[in-house]
């Protein structure tokens, strides 16, 4: 099995898994050879990546995960609050509580659940999929905090309702595919502070307020909607920054594709300290899987393989099983056996990009400026 973008598949290539719709419903069927108007369907339903059948990586499995269902769930739950806010602006906080209490529980009884970018399952709107994954992100760095059940909560909670003030801005600006005018900025900045009015209505805590109010402030006070900075900032809001970030640059956007996670990873990491606060920074690098099992990458000494298995105290350095030498010029030649190449163990050897099976470079070292 290997991960591969859609944007690379070809005719003939057979899903590892099934593709899933918001509903539960299987859109796309596992074993069966991919066809080019399928191929079309996916990339216009907004997927990145999936996993597809590879002879000789029968081996790679795919990371522990969040289950589907409960992911489903997450979605169906913010439509439902989504629609019933802009009816009523009523919340029903033991509805979510219930959700945040489903989330955590299925987190905590996974040994080894970090935080990968993965498409399988597609959301008719990016917003309802953007807070599905910012809580089930910020849920799983909540827990490598040492956060109590209570706080875990909390977060959970928070980090599921940091956008629900997106509901009292009008869908063409928020959907909107060019460029926001100054005036459109300006609106779209006041959803922490439409957020918290509703969830002051709604008898929600101060803790889950705060976290919602702040999540848009910066380390170093150039945020909004308060300017504060540094610890100023509540923390459970510091750590959902980092989160809402990385996933919201990470997914597809009405004015753009998605960008790497490899790309986002470095932008974040080159905003600790000014953006992020470090600590949640340096911890948010032991969860990251940027290179997840199936992904096809190249190493420093221009060897190509396939992450097999996740070393997941230095996520950054897994375990590869190379197949093929690409020399200074491009041209890929594959080796007669696999290797295994383990980077804890090889620490002169770094990963430096991803290609597909064929050895075409998709994505190489390349100095992007990004800005959210």
């Amino acid at each position: 099995m290997i991960r591969t973008r859609v944007e690379n598949l070809k005719e003939g290539d057979v899903l590892a898994y099934p593709v899933i719709d918001e509903a539960g419903r299987v859109l796309i069927g596992a074993g069966i050879p991919l066809k080019a108007i399928v191929i079309k369907r996916l990339k216009e339903l907004g997927f990145n990546y999936v996993y597809i059948e590879a002879p000789g990586f029968e081996d790679v499995e795919r990371l522990e995960m969040i289950s589907q269902n409960t992911e489903l769930e997450i979605i169906k739950t913010s439509k439902d609050v989504f629609g019933k806010i802009k009816r009523t602006q009523e919340l029903d906080p033991q509805k979510i509580q219930h959700l945040a209490v489903t989330v955590i529980n299925e987190i905590l009884s996974k040994k080894n659940i970090a935080i990968v970018i993965d498409d399988l399952m597609v959301s008719s709107d990016y917003l309802f999929r953007h807070l599905a994954r910012t809580m089930l992100f910020c849920s799983i760095l909540g827990i490598s905090m040492g956060y109590s059940e209570n706080k875990l909560r909390d977060l959970a909670k928070a980090a599921f309702l940091h956008d629900i003030g997106y509901a009292f801005i009008d869908e063409s600006i928020r959907n909107k595919k060019g460029k926001l005018t100054p005036e459109e900025i300006e609106i779209i900045k006041q959803h922490p502070k439409l957020a918290d009015v509703i969830l002051t209505k709604n008898n929600f805590s101060s803790t889950v307020r705060k976290a919602v109010l702040q999540h848009h402030e910066r380390f170093d006070g150039s945020g909004y909607p308060l300017g504060l900075k540094g610890e100023e900032i509540f923390e459970l809001a510091r750590l959902i920054a980092v989160i809402d970030v990385f996933e919201a640059m990470t997914s597809e956007m009405p004015y753009r594709k998605a960008l790497f996670p490899s790309e986002v990873y470095e932008y974040v990491m080159s905003q600790s300290g000014r953006l992020f606060d470090p600590e949640i920074v340096k911890l948010f690098s032991k969860k990251i899987i940027i290179y997840p099992t199936g992904t096809s990458v190249i190493l420093s000494n221009n060897l190509v393989g396939v992450v097999k298995s996740i070393n997941t105290s230095y996520p950054l350095r897994p375990v590869v099983k190379v197949f093929a030498k690409m020399s200074d010029e491009g041209t890929v030649t594959y080796l007669e056996r696999d290797i295994e190449i383990d980077l804890l163990k090889t620490l002169d050897v770094v990963i430096v990009g991803s290609t597909d099976l064929y050895g075409n470079i998709i994505d190489y070292e390349r100095n992007i400026s990004v800005s959210y």
